[in-house]
């Protein structure tokens, strides 16, 4: 029966992501070594370096995602773990040319 129910209705479609190689991008770059970038499966974290991440998100529709979550997992070698924050990259780049200085080739952050 439909007497008890409560209106609007929500459905739930949460969906996961979890990109083939091809089809996301990632690096690192370091502070230290300003015009090179990392293109491992490690990334490094950290005072002089940052790591870029980018999905293809353009299966879903606009306006659809409510919310999101990042989940990473940290390796180290009985080091202390750090808290590590996440934000939105606002400018293009590309994975094979991204480095301390430049997004891309000739344009810089």
């Amino acid at each position: 029966s439909l007497n008890n129910v409560t209106y609007p209705i929500y459905i739930d479609p949460t969906i996961t992501i979890a990109p083939e190689e091809d089809e996301a991008m990632d690096t690192y770059i370091n502070r230290n070594n300003s015009h090179t970038n990392g293109n491992e499966r490690t990334f490094y974290v950290g005072n002089n370096f940052r790591t870029l991440v980018k999905y293809n998100l353009s299966a879903v529709p606009m306006g659809t995602i409510k919310s999101a979550t990042l989940e990473l997992q940290s390796f180290s070698s009985g080091e202390k773990l750090y808290p590590m924050k996440a934000y939105r990259v606002t400018q293009e780049w590309l994975e094979m040319e991204a480095n301390w200085d430049e997004a891309k080739i000739d344009r810089e952050w």
